[in-house]
């Protein structure tokens, strides 16, 4: 990532996967940002899996959440 913002990751910086998934590092996927501004896009990101619960879009089967049928 480094290599693609021309500098190092800053120690207030840490690097984001927009998809979630740790495991998927194409470039697309990526965005470097502050550790406030991920700690806010995963708070975000949260606040909008409660609404789908809420709405009953996404259900608790006494295990898991799982999206409802």
């Amino acid at each position: 990532m480094s290599k693609k913002i021309g500098r190092p990751i800053r120690s207030n910086e840490v690097v984001h996967h927009i998809d979630g998934d740790k495991t998927h590092n194409d470039d697309m996927n990526l965005i470097v940002v502050t550790r406030s501004m991920h700690k806010s896009l995963h708070a975000q990101l949260e606040a909008i899996a409660l609404e789908l619960v809420r709405d009953g879009r996404i259900v608790f089967d006494g295990t898991q959440y799982r999206w409802a049928d």
